[in-house]
């Protein structure tokens, strides 16, 4: 996998596991060359280079002694865990310090990822085949929506590994809590589309460089951000998801 992701040259990787990071790390980090030849293939020499790396959500970072710890492993940034709310988020930036906070990025605008399973739906209900080898790779002609008991329909999309994952109709969005993370010194924020049509996908990026300029309400922002609509043109709405507020319970109260 990871010889397959540098061949395709990209600005940055998004590190989704320690296996990666250690990985990257061990082949000299951001910036080195890279042979992506195989010997016991026979492969000639292919030289790539390590690009920007970028730790992921799926690291979990929810506390300052994580966020220490990868960000000392050779990453450019970190991403904050979906883990933490809104005011843990603040919160965290806080902790890390002006310096280090200006590395943590912030997934404000996403559909989250709400299954994942190795069946392939594309295979079996658009394909004959059992397997990548004989399934005629339906995954990359069709679009899959599953709609769920509430009627929204959710995106799969079916990855290398011919794994899908199924994510929420429904946008999270985190534009209310914008000013409150820059004031925290938070470096970055990133938007995640998933099959938004090019003048939807567009809309919802000026949206928030509006908000973050200070040209537009976040409630106005909201009510923008709950027009877009997916390949199929419905409306899938938009809501805090985990980014909601809420006060831990105690252990005894649970």
């Amino acid at each position: 996998i990871w010889r397959t992701l540098l061949r395709l040259e990209p600005d940055g990787l998004l590190i989704r596991s320690a296996g990666l990071l250690q990985r990257m790390t061990s082949l000299g980090g951001e910036g080195a060359k890279v042979n992506l030849a195989s010997k016991s293939r026979g492969e000639d020499d292919c030289y790539a280079t390590i690009p920007e790396l970028i730790g992921d959500f799926s690291l979990n970072v929810c506390n300052v002694i994580t966020a220490g710890e990868l960000l000392s492993e050779g990453l450019t940034r970190i991403t904050a865990a979906y883990d933490l709310n809104a005011n843990s988020i603040t919160e965290l930036a806080e902790l890390m310090g002006r310096k280090n906070a200006a590395r943590l990025e912030v997934v404000a605008h996403t559909h989250i990822p709400i299954f994942h399973t190795e069946h392939c739906v594309f295979s079996r209900f658009l394909s004959s085949g059992n397997s990548y080898v004989d399934c005629g790779h339906a995954c990359t002609r069709h679009t899959v929506h599953l709609r769920d008991q509430t009627g929204n329909d959710n995106l799969v999309l079916a990855d290398m590994g011919c794994r899908n994952t199924v994510f929420t109709a429904e946008a999270q969005s985190g534009v209310h809590s914008i000013k409150e993370w820059r004031d925290a010194g938070i470096g970055r924020l990133r938007v995640e589309l998933v099959d938004e049509s090019p003048e939807d996908a567009e809309d919802v990026v000026f949206t928030y460089l509006s908000v973050m300029a200070g040209d537009l309400r976040p409630r106005d922002a909201w009510e923008r951000l709950e027009r877009i609509r997916d390949s199929n043109g419905r409306k899938g709405g938009v809501s805090l998801g985990s980014l909601k507020n809420g006060v831990e319970r105690r252990a005894g109260e649970i």
